[in-house]
């Protein structure tokens, strides 16, 4: 992707809008670590059920793109039955584990934004819906990745993870708007590179994303 190209791509100025209005609102009401946490914990959430929802509704997968059990996926039928099976119970194991580790880290006497919570959540997954509806879009005239899809959501989420939780395993919570600042450049960064591998991208169609014909 050029760099102008970044300024046409939809998904990249919603992501930043979207992180921008954290930041300002952490700022501002002076939010706890716990909320901001738990926002980014269900962004994750988000990136994946709605990575299930394209895998359990995929067409034109590319044939052998990825394999299960040593067999390539040859079929839209596998790949909607098997591997969006397999990615929810990978996936969903993934961020059980991570549930548990955040509440291992947060103080539960901690006071909660649910006012914050809730619109950060909100504004993500309208986000994640626009992509899911313009990626259907575009899908039914292009081949799909299914390798590149079921893993690059682990390639964008864990840079974003690693720089919310980082402070406090550092004892730099005071820090945290800082961090918050590199969590929003790694997400966005990752969005970029997202774009990037699955292709150049068609401005002119209805998605952002492209995978390999």
């Amino acid at each position: 992707m050029k760099f102008k190209e970044i300024f046409k791509d939809q998904s990249f100025w919603s992501l930043l809008i979207i992180n921008i209005a954290i930041i300002v609102y952490y700022l501002h009401y002076n939010t706890g670590f716990k909320t901001l946490v738990w926002i980014y914990w269900a962004q994750s959430v988000l990136i994946g059920f709605f990575t299930f929802l394209e895998l359990a509704t995929i067409k034109n997968i590319e044939s052998g793109s990825i394999k299960l059990n040593n067999e390539p996926v040859n079929n839209d039928k596998q790949a909607k039955g098997c591997l969006s099976g397999f990615f929810a119970v990978h996936y969903g194991f993934f961020h059980l584990g991570y549930f548990i580790f955040i509440f291992t880290i947060t103080d539960l006497k901690e006071a909660f934004d649910w006012r914050l919570f809730q619109f950060s959540v909100g504004a993500f997954a309208l986000d994640q819906l626009w992509n899911f509806i313009r990626m259907k879009e575009w899908e039914k005239t292009h081949k799909v990745n299914g390798g590149v899809l079921f893993f690059l959501p682990y390639a964008r989420i864990v840079p974003m993870h690693l720089t919310i939780i980082l402070p406090k395993f550092v004892g730099f919570l005071t820090m945290l708007p800082l961090f918050l600042v590199l969590k929003m450049f790694a997400d966005l960064l990752m969005h970029v590179i997202t774009v990037r591998v699955y292709g150049k991208p068609e401005w002119e169609d209805p998605t952002v994303l492209r995978t390999v014909k």
